[in-house]
């Protein structure tokens, strides 16, 4: 299998441009994240009922305290053959 292509959506680029403004490591948190789901699209936790809808977890390390430290990334899965 080879790499799959990642695509944001306007609202995630926008979001992403937020989160990069408040927390100074976020892009390259980001980065890493996307870059693992290039090279394995089935990364993450199922959501219940809908099998191609998946979550991810981002672990931050500028965000101190509390139960929630990181990002939620929630992404698609389309297969195309081309």
């Amino acid at each position: 299998m080879g790499r799959a292509l990642v695509i944001l959506t306007k609202a995630a680029q926008q979001d992403v441009k937020h989160l990069k403004r408040q927390y100074r490591r976020a892009d390259t948190e980001l980065q890493a994240a996307l870059e693992s789901l290039e090279s394995d699209p089935h990364h993450g936790a199922v959501i219940p009922s809908l099998s191609s809808v998946r979550k991810l977890k981002i672990a931050s390390r500028d965000i101190r305290g509390g139960k929630e430290r990181g990002f939620r990334l929630v992404t698609c899965w389309r297969h195309d053959r081309l």
